[in-house]
């Protein structure tokens, strides 16, 4: 029966990016079960563990050798469910052909929060199909023209259209316990859903000192959204990429951001594709240095950024304990602060201007 289990199942999901990672999470709050999100090497819960591999950003057959390792030594019987990025982005044949070696896939690309949907075997973002949008436009290559395409010639891996979150509840429920299962944060969910209700725990959380926002996507919709949160671009510091990868980035102004409560880091200039991840890192470094006399609280856009920068920080481990809104989640840090971490693409244009505000509300106690 959905909602109810007589035993439960330790679950595994392997996510390729933090933001991903944290999105999946998010899905598990509110059930019954332990939940533990892991940035490294350590234990998993007996309940649910979510990993980031961070196999975005190597080559395709380290993000083999990671995955595999990864699956190595888990208890029998354990649930694996794969997470992959809801525009296809990602060694995702070369991870699920490590999948594929263990026993059968199924694979199920939809995310219905945002109007994406398989049907014939092609993901639409909305009612174009992917290879006919520009989704892809920071990628080396083009998008595949359909699911399938992706694993041609893999033995034991089955996809299977789907279109809402009922769809994705059935694929679930079909699949036998050896089935591994692969997908966006919405097949998560659908795993998620088979889990209790718990009752909802108070949080306390104390209001941020200071908000320090990174924006480490080249969606389209970022800018919007930094619009809304910062209308005057009073607290917007855009650090040119040159400078950036030739660390010559000037710290005074996110300083002075901090010192009114408020910064937003964005990269400005050209990046080329082959580019981004050192970009990626020497933002991180930029903000890991900035950030250190007094820590603020974080919220941190784009996975592979996101995962930068608390790499570079030096924060090991996120306990989650909120979501904003969808793919917004609020984790909290071994040293105290929240962080929130959300795919780049994701939200309104008011996404971040929320964030901000739920991190600066003056309420001790948040459900």
């Amino acid at each position: 029966m959905r909602g109810s289990v007589a035993v439960m199942t330790a679950i595994h999901v392997l996510a390729d990016d933090l933001s991903g990672a944290a999105e999946v999470a998010g899905g598990f709050l509110g059930r019954e079960s332990d939940l533990l999100l892991r940035l490294g090497d350590g234990p998993n819960s007996a309940g649910v563990t979510v990993v980031d591999l961070n196999t975005r950003t190597m080559t395709e057959s380290d993000a083999m050798r990671t995955v595999g390792e990864a699956l190595d030594g888990l208890a029998a019987g354990t649930r694996v469910v794969k997470k992959i990025d809801s525009l296809l982005r990602g060694h995702i044949r070369a991870e699920v052909a490590v999948l594929a070696e263990r026993g059968p896939v199924t694979v199920a690309v939809a995310l219905p929060a945002l109007q994406r949907r398989t049907a014939g075997g092609v993901l639409y973002v909305g009612d174009t199909p992917l290879h006919e949008t520009d989704a892809w436009h920071a990628e080396p290559t083009g998008p595949p023209r359909s699911v399938a395409e992706l694993f041609d010639g893999l033995t034991g891996v089955t996809v299977r259209d789907a279109v809402t979150d009922a769809d994705l509840d059935e694929i679930v429920e079909a699949g036998g316990p050896g089935v591994q299962l692969v997908g966006t944060a919405a097949l998560t969910a659908a795993v998620a859903r088979t889990l209790p209700v718990a009752a909802t725990p108070s949080i306390r959380r104390r209001s941020a000192r200071a908000v320090l926002t990174v924006v480490g996507t080249a969606a389209p919709v970022a800018q919007k959204q930094i619009s809304e949160l910062d209308p005057a671009g009073i607290a917007t510091v855009v650090i040119d990429s040159r400078a950036l990868l030739h660390d010559k980035a000037d710290p005074e102004p996110v300083h002075r951001a901090l010192e009114r409560g408020a910064a937003v880091v964005t990269v400005g200039g050209p990046v080329e594709p082959a580019e981004t991840s050192a970009v990626s890192r020497a933002l991180a470094a930029f903000v890991a240095a900035v950030q250190a006399h007094t820590p603020p609280d974080l919220v941190l856009t784009g996975g592979e950024t996101a995962r930068a920068v608390v790499d570079a920080i030096g924060i090991s481990s996120l306990r989650p304990v909120n979501q904003i809104h969808h793919g917004a989640v609020v984790s909290v840090a071994p040293d105290g602060r929240c962080v929130v971490t959300r795919p780049g693409s994701f939200g309104d244009t008011d996404s971040l201007a929320a964030i901000v505000r739920y991190l600066t509300q003056r309420n001790e106690e948040d459900s």
